[in-house]
C-alpha cells in the first residue's frame, strides 16, 4: 500500500465494540489529521505479518471502521493491561519505532528511585509488602499504605492510620467501594491487610508498602497532583500541565474515577492553600523533579514519550512523588475546565511521534 502521509499506528487492546479509550482515541485521530497524519488503532490481532499490512481502525461517525492499512512509520505504545502473549512477542520483535521504550511496574521502580542520590530526596520509603515490613512500617511511620505494585486507577490502595491507642484502615476496593476498619491491636491490622491482600491482588503483581504522606491539605480528603510532562516537537522534556486532584471523604486515593472527588487547578489550589510565594515554590520544585526524573527514567529504560507523574504536597509544603505512569491519562485538565491544556496533552504525542518517524534508523 503507498502512503500519502505519514503513518502513526497506536497499538492498543481492543473490546467488543470498540477500544478502552474511545474519547481519548477519537481526539487523537483528529488531531493527527490537523498535523497531516494518518492515524489508526490496533492491537497485536490485527498484524498480518506476511503481508506487511494491519488490519486497523479509525472513528466514523459512533463506530470504529476497520479496513487494511499501510505499514506504521512509528507506533505509540498505549496498551494498558491484558499484555497477553502475542502482544508481548510483538513488542519484543521491534517490528517499529516505538516512541516509548518499555518501563518496569511501579514496585520497581520506586525502589530503584530510592537509591538514586539525585531524586533520592522525593521519594517516599517503599518496600515490597510482607507482614514484617508493614509491621516496621507502622512503628517508624503514623500513616502507611499498602498498594498493588502494578495497579492502576488507585484501587485495591490502604490507608493505614493510628488514632490514639487504636489503628484506622480505609481502604478502597477493586470494585470502588470505599471500605472502613478500625482495629484494637497491630496483629488485628496485619491480618486484616493479609487478607486485603490476599482477595485484591492486581493480575499476578505483588503489593509494597510505602510510607504515608499526610496530603490533607483539606481536613478528611486526601490531595495530590497529575503533574504531565511530555516530550514536544523537538524531541525535548516539556511541562504540559498540572492539575490538583481532591479526593471524596476519608478516600484513600483522589482518582477521580470514582465520582466522590473533584480537580482543581494547580495554582489556584496552592495560592489558597500556601499563599502566593510558597505556591510559586512548590510549582518550581515539581517542574525540577519531573525534568530529573525523567532524566533517570531514560538513562535506565531508555528514550521515552511522557509521563504523568502523581506528585504529593503534604502540609508542610514538601513535594513528593507518588508514582510515575508512562501512559497516563489527560481527562483532568478538561474536569478543571482548562481544555486548551488537555488538547496540548493530546497533540504532543503526535508530534513527537512524527519527530521519532523522521529519525534516521
Amino acid at each position: 500500500m503507498s502512503k500519502l502521509m505519514p503513518v502513526i499506528g497506536v497499538i492498543t487492546r481492543r473490546k467488543k465494540g470498540g477500544f478502552v479509550e474511545p474519547d481519548y482515541f477519537r481526539d487523537l485521530y483528529r488531531e493527527g489529521s490537523k498535523l497531516g497524519a494518518l492515524v489508526y488503532f490496533f492491537s497485536e490481532e490485527d498484524v498480518r505479518l506476511k503481508d506487511n499490512v494491519i488490519l486497523g481502525f479509525a472513528p466514523d461517525k459512533r463506530r470504529w471502521r476497520q479496513t487494511l492499512r499501510p505499514w506504521p512509520d512509528v507506533v505509540i505504545d498505549r496498551r494498558r493491561s491484558k499484555w497477553t502473549r502475542s502482544f508481548l512477542n510483538i513488542r519484543r520483535k521491534k517490528l517499529f519505532p516505538y516512541t516509548s521504550s518499555k518501563f518496569a511496574f511501579k514496585d520497581v521502580v520506586t525502589r530503584e528511585l530510592s537509591r538514586i542520590d539525585e531524586v533520592s530526596k522525593w521519594i517516599p520509603q517503599t518496600s515490597t509488602y510482607s507482614s514484617d515490613r508493614l509491621s516496621q512500617m507502622m512503628d517508624r511511620f503514623p500513616l502507611v499504605y499498602v498498594k498493588p505494585g502494578n495497579g492502576t486507577a488507585g484501587g485495591s490502595v490502604v490507608r493505614i492510620a493510628k488514632d490514639n491507642n487504636h489503628w484506622i484502615a480505609w481502604g478502597r476496593a477493586k470494585g470502588k467501594n470505599l471500605r472502613k476498619a478500625r482495629f484494637a491491636n497491630r496483629e488485628q491490622v496485619i491480618n486484616w491487610v493479609n487478607t486485603w491482600v490476599r482477595t485484591e491482588r492486581v493480575r499476578d503483581g505483588k503489593f509494597i508498602v510505602q510510607q504515608g504522606l499526610n496530603l490533607e491539605l483539606i481536613p478528611g480528603r486526601v490531595v495530590d497532583n497529575r503533574l504531565l510532562i511530555q516530550k514536544n516537537k523537538n524531541g525535548k522534556w516539556e511541562l504540559t500541565g498540572l492539575a490538583t486532584r481532591i479526593g471524596g471523604p476519608n478516600s484513600p486515593t483522589t482518582n477521580l474515577l470514582y465520582d466522590d472527588g473533584k480537580a482543581r487547578k494547580f495554582d489556584v489550589f496552592m495560592r489558597e492553600r500556601f499563599g502566593p510565594e510558597k505556591a510559586a515554590e512548590i510549582r518550581e520544585e515539581c517542574v525540577r523533579m519531573a525534568h530529573s526524573l525523567v532524566a533517570v527514567f531514560e538513562r535506565k529504560y531508555g528514550p521515552m514519550m511522557e509521563f504523568g507523574m502523581d506528585v504529593g504536597v503534604d502540609v508542610d509544603g514538601h513535594v513528593w512523588l507518588i508514582e510515575a505512569n508512562p501512559k497516563p491519562s489527560r481527562d483532568v485538565f478538561l474536569k478543571t475546565g482548562e481544555r486548551s491544556t488537555y488538547l496540548k496533552a493530546v497533540r504532543r504525542p503526535l508530534e513527537y511521534a512524527l519527530y521519532v518517524a523522521k529519525q534516521p534508523t
